[in-house]
């Protein structure tokens, strides 16, 4: 389908939503446009190949795949949008640049949670929930830092819905002792921001190694963990303060367990959770 630039198309969201479909010289355009998002509305196609590190005619296919109809079409969908980014920081934004810190910090989530919405497609949030439906096998979730508080909230909501689900503490001595049955049959729900924790990527490393599946929640889909993932779920990670906002991160853990819930038909078991929780979890 051609896509109009007059719709005003978020280039980087669509970018990364098509990113598991793209062939190897597809990414490294792709790589190279996330990487370089302020200057590529000015890049022609013979400079984008040489910088990319591949033919013109591998970015005019690009842009075709993408629904432009060509590079010349890409090349005006990202002008546009660049436009329409300067547009809001000059004021015409949802909130003013110089308004309270309420004001700012409610424009960069709204900002963060649409992205985060556009990066990630209907179809691949379908195959995240199937697999951690699938089998008999155990999931998984793990996160340090910033990600572990995520990991608890995710292995709250995943923890009526799919049996066998494990939160793996960040000590190393508990991290080993529950990492040693790990088997092919089982998943991994892993979160991580940049800066990258080093332990989360040898624990995605241990489960690609083990023949686990893995799906990773990050802000980049062509980050070192998202190498050795089965699926990724980008979100976006912008503030207006000294730390990156975990809005995007909490909407992708809430909207996993959604997906979940939805295709859950074991009542019973739900049941039996709230029931326990109503003996033991609660006053």
């Amino acid at each position: 389908m051609l896509l109009a630039v007059a719709e005003s198309v978020d280039v980087p969201a669509l970018i990364r939503a098509r990113l598991p479909e793209l062939s190897p010289n597809d990414r490294r355009i792709a790589a190279w446009l996330l990487e370089h998002e302020a200057e590529a509305p000015f890049q022609t196609a013979e400079s984008l190949a040489r910088g990319a590190g591949v033919s013109k005619a591998a970015v005019v296919r690009f842009g075709s795949r993408l629904g432009f109809g060509g590079y010349a079409g890409l090349s005006d969908a990202m002008a546009g949008a660049a436009s329409q980014r300067l547009a809001r920081q000059g004021g015409g934004g949802r909130a003013a640049p110089h308004g309270s810190l309420l004001d700012r910090w409610l424009s960069a989530c709204l900002g963060d949670l649409e992205a985060t919405r556009n990066a990630i497609s209907d179809v691949l949030l379908d195959r995240v929930a199937t697999l951690l439906l699938a089998g008999d096998g155990r999931t998984y979730v793990f996160g340090q830092r910033k990600s572990a508080s995520l990991a608890e909230y995710a292995f709250f909501l995943l923890s009526p819905l799919v049996p066998n689900v494990q939160l793996i503490a960040s000590g190393t001595a508990s991290l080993a002792d529950l990492l040693l049955d790990v088997h092919a049959g089982d998943r991994l729900l892993v979160l991580t921001f940049r800066p990258y924790a080093r332990l989360a990527g040898e624990v995605i490393e241990f489960f690609r190694q083990a023949g686990g599946s893995i799906i990773l929640i990050s802000d980049d889909a062509l980050g070192p963990p998202a190498r050795l993932a089965d699926h990724v779920l980008v979100c976006a990670p912008d503030s207006p303060g000294p730390f990156a906002s975990a809005v995007g991160g909490m909407f992708v853990v809430e909207a996993v367990a959604a997906a979940v819930a939805e295709r859950v038909t074991d009542e019973g078991r739900q049941a039996a959770a709230r029931a326990l929780w109503g003996r033991f979890g609660t006053y």
